[in-house]
């Protein structure tokens, strides 16, 4: 399981992601600049979310308040 629980900021730009994805596949869908490169880019770790968790099968892969981000 997928647990995401973060926001990342960029610019005027905000994304606010809470969910647990429970599939091994999923599909991300929607419009032009709504979010799904850097819905993406913050579980893949090539983007630090500023506040959050992402955590996969129960392991930790960033927490912003404990300083834990594994790409």
């Amino acid at each position: 399981m997928l647990e995401l629980d973060f926001v990342v900021q960029r610019g005027d730009f905000h994304l606010q992601v809470q969910h647990n994805l429970l599939h091994p596949v999923t599909g991300i869908l929607g419009p032009s600049g709504g979010g799904k490169s850097t819905l993406l880019g913050a579980v893949a770790g090539l983007m630090k979310p500023q506040q959050g968790t992402i955590k996969l099968d129960g392991r930790m892969l960033f927490d912003s308040n404990s300083r834990i981000h594994i790409p």
